[in-house]
């Protein structure tokens, strides 16, 4: 579960190492790089090295510091959400973090966003009246807190993502999205659906050209009939009230993955083709027959603003058969403030006779 954020003009990679399953021990670790990539660490940071199983770390800068999150289950019963500052030099604090997020129940899949001055915000998956619920929490860059106790900030929601947007947060998870929080801890806009789709994957948020993105994965996996269309790779945008200007767009075609595999949708990143038969939505009658290259966009994306157009990464698969995938390569993208595509068709920046994702 690597994690990066840049900022002093240093990245800080952060990851997990070590076995997390019942009886297991592991660590979380981070590398400080250069801006041209090269490791500024002989040996890894030790951030967290507690008994104990902590595992999906995140990390954000702000205020001339990383703050890193992570779940952890060192009480022995459920996880919890730990944190640690780490300094431009590579100093870890407090040892093996603090306390961000406990109590009955699991607290978990942290994600982090800063305001670019003085404050972040620390949202994760909790419990709530017998439901996942997306939590939320300011930290303060230079104290650590802000907020006594955390808040909702999604009634229902699982692995929370979140984005500054220049004046608010973005809270979202999967096509929902929506929910804004402000730097005083209010929310002031509830989610709502971003998106339609018979299914999808875990999304990505990004922020560019003062505006909040979620980008996503619909139909991660085939079926053996091919129902409801192939894979796709679908950005939104969010505006300051929580709407998603996409999602009437989706409206005008009847058959969306369809729309999404011809190019019809202008906020569709990347596709998958059925094989010979580009308009039928099951590929052909009869099941599916196959697809364009045998190609299925399957896996998360991820994304980041240059400050010109907004990067999106996302993962291929192959068909193995009609129900099958394997051997996910990444491909690439810059995307237009008008969803234009700078690189089309997509750049295959790592590809092999391998799994490459996340």
């Amino acid at each position: 579960h690597p994690a990066a954020a840049y900022g002093g003009g240093i990245y800080l990679l952060v990851w997990q190492e070590g076995f997390n399953g019942a009886g297991g021990k592991n660590r979380i670790l981070g590398l400080r790089l250069s801006a041209h990539g090269q490791p500024l660490d002989e040996a890894p940071i030790r951030i967290c090295e507690a008994e104990g199983i902590r595992d999906t770390p995140a990390v954000a800068y702000c205020a001339g510091r990383f703050l890193v999150a992570w779940s952890d289950i060192r009480n022995g019963a459920d996880y919890d959400v730990y944190a640690a500052f780490v300094a431009p030099d590579g100093t870890a604090t407090p040892e093996n973090g603090y306390l961000l997020a406990g109590g009955l129940g699991t607290q978990a899949f942290p994600a982090l966003a800063s305001n670019g001055k003085d404050q972040f915000l620390a949202v994760w998956q909790g419990i709530a009246k017998d439901v996942f619920s997306v939590f939320a929490m300011r930290v303060s860059a230079v104290s650590a807190v802000l907020d006594r106790a955390p808040f909702v900030a999604m009634d229902r929601g699982e692995r929370p993502q979140v984005a500054w947007t220049g004046s608010n947060y973005l809270v979202a998870q999967k096509w929902y999205g929506g929910a804004m929080v402000t730097t005083e801890g209010k929310v002031v806009m509830p989610a709502r659906q971003l998106w339609n789709s018979k299914t999808i994957g875990w999304n990505t948020t990004a922020a560019a050209w003062g505006k909040a993105f979620s980008l996503f994965c619909t139909k991660p996996f085939p079926d053996p009939w091919g129902w409801g269309g192939g894979a796709s790779i679908i950005g939104v945008s969010v505006t300051p009230d929580g709407e998603s200007p996409e999602r009437g767009w989706a409206k005008d075609f009847k058959d969306l993955h369809a729309a999404e595999a011809d190019g019809k949708v202008k906020n569709c990143i990347d596709a998958t083709p059925w094989r010979n038969h580009p308009g039928w939505p099951m590929g052909m009658r009869g099941g599916l027959k196959g697809t364009h290259d045998n190609m299925w966009q399957s896996g998360t994306p991820a994304a980041a603003f240059n400050g010109r157009s907004l990067i999106c990464v996302w993962p291929r698969a192959h068909l193995v058969d009609n129900r099958r995938l394997a051997n996910r390569d990444l491909y690439l993208t810059r995307i237009l403030p008008d969803w234009g595509m700078v690189d089309r068709p997509p750049v295959a920046i790592v590809a092999g006779s391998t799994e490459e994702v996340a």
